[in-house]
């Protein structure tokens, strides 16, 4: 994926960061590789590997589709360790037959944890 940003400079060894808002219309075209659900706390990840996007769903809260360019696809694990200023998310995921998602998502406006487990046959 490329993102421009119209009049902005960059030196060398400087960081900037920016907050990427989706319209509806792009929502509808990222494909979900994975979709890992925990029926017991009703929590869901969705996993983009190709796009590098994620979706962390509590029950009480979306967090909305977040960006993350660090995230790794290492033949069949996922790893994802993604911080902003309204959430922190740590999961790791193992793909193709073994189907296995471990996530913490904490919520640093309501400093609550949700954590998501989906594993086969539970």
């Amino acid at each position: 994926m490329t993102m421009t940003v119209a009049n902005c400079s960059i030196n060398q060894g400087e960081s900037k960061y920016y907050t990427v808002s989706l319209s509806d219309l792009n929502l509808q075209m990222i494909s979900w590789e994975y979709v890992f659900k925990d029926a017991k706390r009703s929590t869901v990840l969705k996993i983009s590997i190709d796009d590098k996007f994620f979706q962390f769903i509590a029950p009480d809260k979306d967090f909305g589709v977040r960006y993350d360019a660090k995230m790794l696809h290492l033949r069949k694990a996922i790893v994802i360790c993604f911080e902003d200023k309204e959430m922190r998310l740590i999961a790791t995921a193992v793909d193709d037959k073994i189907d296995f998602c471990s996530a913490i998502a904490y919520d640093k406006q309501t400093r609550k944890t949700y954590l998501l487990i989906d594993k086969p046959n539970c």
